[in-house]
């Protein structure tokens, strides 16, 4: 899929805004501040109505003004898709080629923005609520299916974790929950696996692609219970067996809302011994094998990459160009970029935006 117009009205330092992107690899280039990520954020707010540098949605109402509002055209093969998001002092209104939707899972199921930013690097270190958000996100895209089983296990572990708060604990109750939440665990973890089996060859391409086979990049997942043909049985046990730690702490404390992932960089686990710009490489590389998974070329998500050449060398931005050249869609933020050959550039100096053809 491809954004073809963006138009802003009083969003964050942008009191009115109308630019036309290109498809191929998109290069907004201008100092710090002046306000080309600012675009990037606003590209992906219409495609999940929530912004991926703040939670306080009044930050990006430009200053002083009581509303901003947001509209992207965007074309999906031969389909031609509007969204647009009003925001003010009452909330939001989302409307999907005009019309107003109340469950935000119909954007994200219509319109794909995937941003790598600076701060993933810290994925590798933040609590795992942050890698399985993540996980969650990127396979519900992928299937509607994943996205049902998980709010129906979120539906019923919400209500394990209440009777488990009770003074008088019913384990009747408790322990047919937990076999509700076994049986959609199964398909969950079997799902969560195909998605890094999928992607395990991906990442040993691009790995080998951006480095030079200098550096091997692998992500493991680790679930409760193995997949296998024993699932149920042995995910019973589990739980079973955490009943005791369960009922001290008053959570319901394994399953797959406690899960994790981890990354390794030739081997060694890079959350507790990469350096920043290590555990870049491997989210950048994360980001970019997500895009890859999508076989459907109309589907395939806008690609956002947020000030991603500040880390790396000469070389090694010359490949990621190289690489970038065969996808639909990339949108780029840079303070600077030494070869714009076959690329379309925007220049951006406060919050005006000039666009240029380097062919």
């Amino acid at each position: 899929m491809k954004i073809l117009k963006l138009e802003i009205q009083n969003f964050r330092g942008y009191e009115k805004l109308a630019v036309n992107f290109e498809p191929g690899i998109n290069v907004l280039i201008g100092k710090n501040g002046a306000g080309k990520t600012n675009l990037a954020e606003a590209i992906s707010f219409l495609s999940l109505a929530r912004s991926f540098r703040t939670s306080d949605e009044k930050e990006i109402r430009k200053h002083g003004e009581s509303f901003a509002r947001l509209r992207g055209k965007f074309e999906i093969g031969e389909r031609r898709l509007s969204i647009e998001i009003l925001l003010n002092s009452k909330g939001k209104k989302v409307l999907l080629n005009g019309s107003e939707i109340k469950v935000l899972s119909e954007l994200v199921n219509e319109c794909h923005v995937l941003v790598f930013k600076p701060g993933d690097a810290f994925l590798f270190e933040e609590a795992p609520s942050e890698r399985r958000k993540f996980l969650n996100l990127e396979i519900s895209r992928q299937s509607k299916k994943y996205l049902e089983l998980i709010r129906k296990y979120e539906k019923a572990l919400q209500e394990r974790n209440a009777l488990l708060k009770e003074e008088n604990v019913d384990w009747v109750r408790i322990n047919i929950i937990t076999k509700m939440m076994i049986t959609l665990s199964k398909d969950i973890v079997m799902l969560r696996n195909l998605f890094f089996e999928k992607i395990k060859p991906i990442v040993n391409r691009l790995s080998h692609e951006l480095t030079g086979g200098s550096k091997k990049i692998e992500f493991k997942y680790l679930p409760f219970v193995e997949p296998n043909l024993e699932f149920e049985e042995n995910a019973e046990k589990a739980f079973n067996k955490a009943k005791d730690n369960d009922l001290r702490q008053r959570v319901t404390t394994i399953g797959v809302h406690r899960e994790d992932f981890s990354s390794y960089l030739n081997g060694v686990d890079i959350s507790s011994s990469g350096s920043q710009g290590e555990k870049r490489l491997a989210g950048l590389i994360l980001k970019l094998a997500v895009y890859e998974m999508v076989k459907d070329i109309d589907k395939k998500p806008i690609l956002i990459l947020d000030d991603v050449f500040s880390e790396l060398d000469e070389e090694r931005q010359e490949r990621l160009l190289k690489l970038l050249g065969g996808y639909e869609q990339v949108i780029i933020t840079a303070t600077d970029l030494k070869n714009k050959r076959n690329t379309t550039v925007y220049k951006v100096v406060n919050h005006r935006v000039t666009k240029e053809d380097y062919l």
